[in-house]
């Protein structure tokens, strides 16, 4: 999710969940099946209406970032990428301002936080 936009990433589970396939051989980590592709678009669908929400609250990304490293998405394997994801999500896919992504050791600072709680 680093370059998005969010909506290529939901196209490829699409696409790959079309090839209706017993095993999936991902980028990295472990073998998977469709269940796996569909846990992952499900987790990116909830990040764009969480992130578009909260913009349409007013907040600003820190504040999505940090609702969401509260409880939310304790349970998941590597919840820290969250700092990444909302940042991808935010800018330009909801966000049509002239901010600037955040760079890139501050959104390692901050998964390092959301990591070490």
């Amino acid at each position: 999710m680093w370059d998005g936009p969010v909506s290529n990433w939901l196209a490829a589970c699409d696409r790959i969940l079309e090839l209706d396939c017993d095993v999936i051989v991902p980028g990295h980590g472990p073998l998977t099946d469709a269940n796996g592709v569909q846990a992952v678009k499900d987790y990116l669908e909830f990040v764009v209406c969480e992130a578009t929400s909260r913009h349409e609250d007013r907040h600003d990304r820190r504040r999505c970032r940090r609702r969401h490293q509260s409880g939310v998405l304790r349970p998941w394997l590597d919840a820290e990428r969250i700092a990444i994801n909302v940042d991808t999500v935010y800018l330009p896919e909801i966000d049509s301002s002239n901010e600037k992504r955040t760079n890139v050791i501050e959104l390692f600072r901050q998964m390092a936080q959301i990591k070490l709680g």
